[in-house]
């Protein structure tokens, strides 16, 4: 058992310099590193993405990452954010010698955020016709296309609802785009 004057020096040893109880890495889970209550990079982005989710607005996970793979959007140089001086030690985030992550994991992870914060009830799911509409239109597809594309979606729409226990965020961009393909095998045979 510690003594009360131990504790006390603990209290006041805010630069971690007493050597009797160091941590280790070892006892850090991964899990801990990687979870929602730590600020990582990863995490400020799903911030991000559920603020888009949230306000809906136009900007879809594949333009968000397509927004980081042009350099629009900084992931893998977040040193020009802070001070020629600092330090990347002082910073304490690891360099990630522009790594990306995939769509799966992402939208994982901003589903573990957003049950941490505790605004699932706030995620909206976008308009699934409109962004069909998007698509049609990036693809230069006639109206007509379009128009089939909304039947079915109106007819049989997909169940992408975002509870509390839901593991991930549903692939809305991936439902829309498939109905525009299904369409498109059904009228032309592919």
């Amino acid at each position: 058992m510690m003594s009360k004057k131990h504790i006390n020096v603990h209290k006041t040893d805010v630069e971690g310099e007493m050597a009797c109880h160091k941590f280790r890495t070892k006892d850090f889970r991964r899990s801990f590193c990687d979870g929602p209550s730590v600020l990582s990079l990863v995490n400020v982005y799903c911030i991000i993405y559920l603020g888009l989710l949230i306000i809906e607005d136009d900007i879809q996970l594949g333009d968000f990452l397509r927004f980081i793979r042009e350099g629009h959007v900084s992931y893998g140089n977040y040193k020009r954010f802070f001070d020629e001086e600092t330090l990347t030690k002082v910073v304490n985030w690891p360099t990630t010698h522009g790594t990306m992550f995939a769509s799966n994991t992402f939208r994982q992870k901003a589903a573990k955020l957003a049950q941490f914060i505790e605004v699932t009830g706030y995620v909206q799911k976008p308009n699934l016709v409109e962004l069909a509409r998007r698509y049609c239109e990036e693809l230069d597809l006639p109206e007509d296309i379009f128009d089939c594309v909304r039947r079915l979606i109106l007819r049989s729409p997909p169940g992408t609802n975002f509870t509390k226990t839901s593991k991930q965020i549903p692939n809305y961009e991936g439902r829309a785009m498939c109905y525009v393909i299904f369409v498109l095998k059904l009228l032309f045979g592919l």
